[in-house]
């Protein structure tokens, strides 16, 4: 990275409110007239280490951020570990809640989990989502909320209340999960750096991060819970908003479902939980809940009327080979919590059978479980034949 990180108001200060921080060309006149690439840069970081620090199970972790634009600028809203029980970093565990990287353009977003041993042998699961600035706005236009909620062996990332990426402590195998422990807020914008790249020509200095808000909730929010991931052409596929609730229920709300451009909702629209069809598309499910009456409590009105929750869903075909890999476990573990485990009622499947694929030309890996039957199970775990995986 290029930059020098100051307590100059210069790059960080409260402007109406908002916390604000700006990186600039450091001012000299040699530094001036030097490349973008080669130049060196001041800009800020800010942590609460010590001021607060939160036990994270059971949390909402969640930042207003309005984003800069440009190449080869990475701005952060990020946690360490108040204390490093489990050791250096990566050990004791990092979360990035929010990484924007210039190269991609302010509307691709990342969150990441840090773990595992020591540097440079790390480990990371990471997950990004690219916003259509014809939904979303450019994220560096308006500010947009970048959140993270904590389970116990689970992690959830959100950009405006939508779900795009779930981390479990399965994924982190065979490596400890240091999440349970307190940590603490960093916000900084970085200039450079391995990963967004130099700066260029096409930089525009001074480039500007504004923080509206930070806070910490207790408890889930109200979402949507279902399937993240589906086959193509699937059926009928649960969805139902889980979480956070006024008392005013059923019948007093309506809810507005939005499906990827190839499904259809097939039941349920209207209500708090539908079942949709998808075609081969993978896209965002959203719902808009709104009162249906004006005897809605003021506090309620606020909350809901224009809020919006959703999930990233990714969809895949079994019959394609081409970009599909199938890795059979025939140990067929009956205690797989995939939800693709026992979902469909009336079927009796007595156990899941292990597969793994490869997604999008096989850059991603991803595991989970397939139902199985009685006969399909002696058919299946009777033998492997890797020829027919």
């Amino acid at each position: 990275e290029l930059e020098t990180y100051t307590k100059d108001l210069k790059n960080i200060k409260i402007e109406h409110g908002k916390l604000v921080i700006q990186a600039h060309i450091a001012n000299s006149s040699e530094n001036m007239e030097a490349s973008p690439s080669t130049r060196q840069y001041t800009s800020a970081k800010i942590a609460s280490q010590g001021l607060a620090d939160f036990a994270t199970v059971g949390k909402r972790f969640e930042a207003s951020i309005k984003l800069p634009q440009g190449q080869g600028i990475w701005p952060a809203f990020w946690m360490l570990p108040s204390k490093n029980r489990f050791g250096g970093w990566p050990k004791s565990g990092e979360i990035d809640i929010m990484e924007n990287i210039g190269k991609e353009g302010s509307n691709t977003v990342h969150g990441t989990l840090h773990y595992g041993r020591d540097w440079p042998n790390d480990q990371y699961a990471e997950e990004g989502i690219e916003l259509d600035d014809k939904v979303f706005g450019n994220l560096s236009e308006s500010f947009h909320t970048f959140a993270a909620e904590v389970g116990e062996s689970e992690i959830r990332f959100y950009v405006d209340n939508i779900m795009y990426s779930t981390k479990t402590q399965k994924d982190l195998s065979p490596y400890n999960w240091p999440f349970r422990e307190e940590f603490y807020f960093i916000i900084n914008l970085a200039v450079g750096g391995n990963w967004p790249g130099l700066p260029d020509d096409s930089t525009i200095f001074p480039q500007k991060l504004v923080v509206d808000y930070v806070r910490v909730y207790e408890g889930k929010f109200w979402g949507i819970e279902g399937p993240q991931l589906v086959e193509s052409f699937e059926k009928d596929v649960n969805y139902t908003i889980v979480g956070e609730k006024t008392k005013n229920e059923e019948g007093l709300f309506d809810y507005t479902w939005s499906v990827p451009d190839d499904a259809i909702i097939a039941h349920g629209q209207g209500t708090s939980a539908v079942q949709i069809s998808f075609g081969e598309r993978e896209g965002i499910i959203s719902v808009k809940r709104t009162p249906t009456y004006d005897g809605v409590s003021e506090d309620a009105e606020d909350c809901f009327e224009s809020t919006r929750a959703g999930i990233r869903v990714k969809v895949f075909s079994m019959d394609d080979k081409h970009n599909t890999k199938f890795d059979f476990d025939c140990e067929c573990p009956a205690a797989c919590t995939s939800y693709m485990l026992n979902r469909i009622a009336g079927v009796d499947y007595t156990c899941g059978e292990r597969i793994k694929w490869l997604l999008d030309q096989g850059t991603r890996e991803v595991d989970a479980c397939k139902q199985i039957s009685v006969d399909e199970f002696n058919g299946h775990c009777g033998g492997c034949d890797p020829d027919r995986c």
